[in-house]
C-alpha cells in the first residue's frame, strides 16, 4: 500500500486509496502527482480545514520515497484529492 506522508511536525500519513500516474506539463518541464485518500468518515476533511498547501509531501511505496514535492492543491470530497508538484 502507498502512502501520503506530509512534513508536518508530527508528520501526518495517509494510506493512498488511488494514485494518477505522472502528469507532465505541455513544455515537458514539470511533473506533478495526484492522489485520493479514503474520507469515508470525513475525518481528512476536518484535519484539512486550512489545507496543508505549499507543505511539503511524499508519496512512499514498499517503504522507498516515489514522489516528493509540495502540495498545489486539495479538492474535499468523499474522497481527498492532492496534487502534488515537485
Amino acid at each position: 500500500m502507498n502512502t501520503l506522508i506530509i512534513d508536518t511536525t508530527p508528520p501526518q500519513e495517509y494510506p493512498i486509496a488511488e494514485q494518477d500516474g505522472v502528469t507532465i506539463s505541455g513544455n515537458g518541464e514539470t511533473a506533478s502527482q495526484t492522489v485520493c485518500l479514503d474520507n469515508g468518515r470525513g475525518g481528512i476533511t476536518a484535519r484539512f480545514s486550512q489545507p496543508p498547501l505549499a507543505m511539503s509531501a511524499r508519496i512512499i511505496a514498499n517503504g522507498e520515497i516515489v514522489f516528493s514535492g509540495r502540495i498545489r492543491a486539495v479538492t474535499l470530497g468523499a474522497s481527498v484529492r492532492v496534487e502534488l508538484e515537485p
